[in-house]
């Protein structure tokens, strides 16, 4: 398995467990949306760039 077979293997599996977590059944779209927000949103607080009001995992 390549380096970029793995990565988007757990890409893949983070936006099946994203999608299932927020019961979006297989709304897979939806789930790497979310996945996707929750990433920049981590990155932001991680640089102090806003303030966390919400606590996000």
């Amino acid at each position: 398995m390549s380096v970029y077979s793995g990565r988007l293997k757990d890409i893949m599996t983070n936006i099946f467990n994203t999608a299932e977590t927020y019961g979006l059944g297989k709304d897979y779209l939806a789930g790497a949306n979310i996945a996707s927000f929750e990433n920049v949103a981590k990155a932001m607080i991680a640089q102090g760039i806003c303030l966390s009001t919400i606590k996000l995992e």
